[in-house]
């Protein structure tokens, strides 16, 4: 099994992907589930297509899940930069794990992901 396709498996079995949304026409700030797939060997976290409005990045990273008081801790985070606008997911739109978009700094570089662990990948809006 090739490190893309263990890394695939290890985000698909995320047990807490979500996704915080408030852009700007929105007012809703309830926690919702991102599509985790990977593609050209990229892990990616992606708004679903049937979502319906786009989302603001403010922030955005994958942990670790702690299972029986083990964990990794931040396996990648990022963070909007001051001055610059956030980026924008629209519905169908993917983050790709360890690729910073512009305007972004990493608080956490990527790290590698181990195989059969569980992750969680998060993005927050502002």
């Amino acid at each position: 099994m090739s490190a893309v396709e263990r890394m695939y498996r290890v985000v698909v079995i995320v047990l807490a992907a979500f996704l915080v949304s408030a852009s700007a026409d929105a007012r809703s700030r309830v926690a919702r589930p991102l599509e985790i797939r990977s593609a050209d060997g990229n892990v990616l976290g992606c708004l679903p297509s049937d979502e319906g409005e786009a989302v603001e990045i403010d922030a955005a990273g994958v942990s670790s899940i702690m299972v029986d008081g083990r964990g990794f801790g931040k396996s990648w985070s990022i963070v909007l930069k001051d001055g610059h606008a956030p980026h924008r997911l629209q519905p169908g739109d993917c983050l790709a794990y360890g690729r910073l978009p512009y305007g972004y700094s990493e608080v956490a570089a990527p790290a590698e992901l181990e195989s059969e662990w569980p992750y969680s990948f998060g993005i927050r809006s502002p």
